[in-house]
């Protein structure tokens, strides 16, 4: 399985439009496509526990959603409710997002998502996945928790918000 993530900002002129072509675009190239705020991303790594956990849930027939890019969706918002999740960590109409394309593509794929990326009129700019203290207090981490740990292990208190999705399906 190959997980492209990329990070672009720009603006979404009509999102019910752009949401055809991504979903076009992936199912032309074998992929499962989402893209999402970029403000309640807190890292590569948050992402990728979200893809896993949602293969995993296809794999073993506890996926809540009928798609794998919603899915994704769903863990990386940590949220239990598919709405829920959009209405936290879908994409607004302009700012920061976060694009991830998973499948079992070839090499040069990641050309092609940067392409059609740039092809919308979105900036490619891979700075933008991150994750700071503000990241943590929109998933709802209490700056009691957030001062219970090391700043090295910010990202694992995302990690247990997309893990504990599992557990409360």
């Amino acid at each position: 399985m190959k997980v492209e993530i990329i990070g672009c900002r720009g603006k979404i002129k009509d999102k019910e439009e752009f949401i055809k072509k991504l979903k076009r675009f992936g199912e032309k190239k074998g992929m499962a496509c989402q893209i999402m705020d970029a403000s309640k991303v807190y890292g590569r790594e948050h992402v990728i526990s979200a893809v896993e956990h949602a293969v995993r849930a296809f794999r073993n027939e506890t996926n809540s959603c009928r798609t794998l890019d919603l899915e994704i969706l769903l863990y990386a918002s940590g949220k239990r409710q598919i709405k829920d999740a959009i209405d936290f960590m879908g994409a607004g109409d302009s700012g920061e997002f976060v694009f991830v394309a998973v499948g079992s593509s070839g090499e040069n794929e990641y050309k092609s998502v940067v392409d059609f990326l740039e092809e919308e009129g979105f900036e490619i700019d891979d700075e933008i996945i991150g994750g700071n203290e503000e990241t943590l207090k929109r998933f709802g981490i209490t700056e009691e928790e957030i001062k219970s740990v090391d700043k090295s292990m910010y990202g694992d208190l995302i990690l247990e918000k997309v893990a504990i999705v599992d557990i409360i399906k």
